[in-house]
């Protein structure tokens, strides 16, 4: 509650709380999300750090909602976790990812995880690479078609709608 009403007075609570366990750290970017969003980039430093060792999609989540936050390029604070074993962590990574108004500097990231061993992170990476226009993109998106002759998780709509929407144009 004293996130809510005194920003000066939670900074000394809410740096030891993200100092502190991973329930603590959550209980901090919770309030920081929750009543001081606007504060976020007080806190970059310290999250980014926080954010390297994190196994919990919980935690995970509340850590790059308030990155987001901070309106800054952090496509490379979720690089690490793009091949890690975490589904959902992956998932949320690329979705993130997927927001950045530069995603374009990621592509090979994106194209790397085309190849993904699962078909929610391929569908989760042709969502978010909506609207990138490349040559190299055509390529993956036919090795992407050989891999699923059949519909699984969407991933042969998403890829007609990147087809066929995203490329329109050219």
């Amino acid at each position: 509650m004293l996130s809510k009403f005194s920003y000066p007075e939670s900074k000394r609570i809410l740096s030891d709380l993200i100092k502190g366990d991973d329930s603590d750290y959550l209980t901090a970017c919770q309030s920081l999300y929750w009543y001081l969003r606007e504060h976020s980039y007080d806190w970059l430093d310290q999250l980014r750090n926080r954010m390297k060792p994190v196994k919990d999609e919980k935690i995970f989540d509340y850590t790059t909602y308030l990155i987001k936050e901070c309106k800054i390029d952090y496509g490379s604070d979720l690089l690490p976790f793009l091949k890690g074993t975490n589904l959902q962590i992956k998932k949320r990574s690329f979705y993130m990812l997927g927001k950045l108004k530069n995603k374009q500097n990621y592509l090979s990231a994106f194209i790397d995880r085309l190849i993904d061993d699962s078909s929610r992170i391929v569908h989760t990476t042709l969502q978010a690479i909506e609207g990138v226009k490349d040559g190299a993109l055509l390529k993956e998106y036919f090795k992407v078609i050989q891999r699923y002759p059949k519909e699984k998780n969407y991933v042969l709509v998403n890829l007609k709608h990147m087809i066929v929407f995203s490329w329109e144009a050219n």
